[in-house]
């Protein structure tokens, strides 16, 4: 199993709060418009959508932005075929 820590934007912007990523997840605005970035240089280079996210593959998301404000923090996953954010 791979986590990679991430930074989301939707439409660029940032998301404020995990109840909101959630929401986004969930959507289906997120399959066009979310979008994830690798955070560390040293971990597996990651960018793009959930789309490429396999099962064996944990996002570790640090909200509103990993660099200045670290006010949360989740992780997406799929299970059986659903994405499911904790």
């Amino acid at each position: 199993m791979a986590y990679i820590e991430v930074y989301a934007t939707i439409q660029g912007s940032e998301i404020n709060s995990k109840k909101r990523l959630r929401e986004l997840v969930g959507s289906e605005d997120a399959r066009v418009h979310l979008h994830f970035e690798a955070v560390s240089p040293l971990g597996r280079p990651y960018g793009g959508g959930l789309d490429i996210l396999t099962e064996d593959t944990t996002l570790q998301v640090t909200g509103p932005n990993p660099w200045t404000k670290r006010n949360w923090y989740a992780n997406i996953k799929v299970s059986n075929g659903k994405f499911k954010v904790s």
